[in-house]
């Protein structure tokens, strides 16, 4: 008897400790900032903004790392919460560049997400573009914010005058997107004049006054929740240096990088 015993007490104490060490090993879910859209917006400006979360239970404060971006919780005409939506407003004096934004919930503080802050005037992808036939206009300069879905090309068209100089960025790797955009550029009708496959910026130099038109994909057709950019238009002199584009690598406006010159958008 006395040895059953001293084996039921070893196998429950053997058997406490295996369950204390189980539970000690269940770690909560990390809270996830996935999204923000737009991606981005302009100095000066008040807008309104979605976040797509994850492993978040009503996402509270939406906090970014430099004091000139604030946002509130957007409110319906009762006064109640909306989930997921908030009022942004970012600064006149706010610089330009990148910042991490993120979203404290009752599990904590979220992983951070890259937003943009530019001077641009700002769009929005409303509704699908991916036929010539319902290309979102673009003027010069703008800058747009867009989803592309998979297998589907966007499309955008511009106003080019002969002999002018535009510089195209598709910014996606940069602010955090799954997307390897695709860049090209093509006349009214759609037909390719020039591409750029590397996510870089594509320098294209008018040779007809006309209607032009921009086509967006990923380089292997994926798309959905997660595919997010933000296509930039602006015109430059003919001599004048690509400009230097920041992204997630390279500039935090509260870095000791903030003093760098980088293209606004």
């Amino acid at each position: 008897m006395k040895l059953l015993a001293s084996v039921f007490l070893v196998v429950v104490t053997v058997t406490t400790i295996l369950s204390v060490a189980q539970a000690q090993s269940v770690c909560l879910p990390l809270p996830r900032l996935l999204a923000i859209h737009p991606m981005g917006g302009r100095v000066g400006s008040t807008f309104d903004v979605t976040i797509e979360a994850e492993n978040m239970e009503d996402p509270g404060p939406l906090m970014f790392d430099h004091p000139g971006i604030q946002a509130v919780p957007k409110r319906d005409a009762n006064g109640g919460l909306i989930p997921n939506q908030y009022t942004l407003t970012i600064a006149p004096d706010c610089p330009v560049g990148l910042v991490e934004a993120r979203v404290l919930g009752r599990l904590g503080i979220s992983s951070a997400r890259i937003f943009s802050v530019g001077t641009l005037p700002e769009l929005t992808q409303a509704a699908p573009n991916t036929t010539l036939a319902n290309a979102i206009a673009l003027p010069v300069p703008s800058v747009c914010n867009a989803t592309v879905s998979a297998r589907a090309v966007d499309y955008y068209s511009f106003e080019a005058q002969q002999g002018k100089r535009y510089i195209i960025q598709c910014s996606a790797r940069g602010i955090d997107s799954k997307l390897d955009p695709v860049t090209i550029v093509a006349d009214e009708n759609g037909q390719d004049l020039v591409a750029q496959r590397t996510g870089d910026t594509l320098d294209f130099i008018a040779k007809a006054t006309g209607k032009h038109t921009i086509k967006i994909h990923e380089l292997t057709f994926k798309g959905g929740p997660g595919y997010f950019y933000r296509l930039s238009i602006e015109e430059i002199p003919l001599d004048a240096t690509l400009p230097v584009y920041p992204d997630r690598k390279s500039t935090r406006l509260n870095s000791s990088h903030a003093n760098i010159s980088y293209a606004v958008f």
